[in-house]
């Protein structure tokens, strides 16, 4: 089983790799890259990544009062299937965000110019005007 030293090495690890996300979506929003999911990242390492580097330097919580997020917090099986999944969904959120399509971008964009879009946008501006 894994000992206390493997569980704080796993959350270090696992901060570390959200931390790289974060880096990599502030660093792609800094650079005015369109996909909506940078801030979602972001958001992600902060309620998630931190808590894991703060863990291992300040320790877990006690939670008196609540012994079931005691003990599933000590429990080294919940520790590794939640540095997994937290590990993984920035690369899932990822693989399906899709770019942010805005109208100028459409009209401007020869790959996605299409008569059946262009029909659909000059429908939506008739029926709003």
């Amino acid at each position: 089983m894994l000992n206390l030293f493997s569980l704080d090495s796993l959350n270090i690890i696992t901060f570390l790799w959200l931390a790289f996300w974060a880096w990599h979506s502030l660093k792609s929003l800094m650079l005015h890259q369109k996909k909506s999911i940078y801030f979602v990242i972001i958001v992600h390492f902060l309620f998630f990544g931190l808590p894991l580097l703060q863990d291992v330097v300040f320790g877990k919580p006690e939670y008196n009062g609540l012994p079931g997020f005691y003990f599933a917090s000590r429990d080294n099986l919940t520790s590794v299937i939640y540095c997994f999944y937290v590990s993984v969904l920035p690369l899932f959120w990822l693989s399906i965000e899709r770019r942010i399509i805005r109208k100028y971008d459409i009209i401007n964009d020869n790959k996605t110019n299409s008569a059946w879009l262009n029909s659909f946008l000059n429908a939506k501006a008739i029926i709003h005007k």
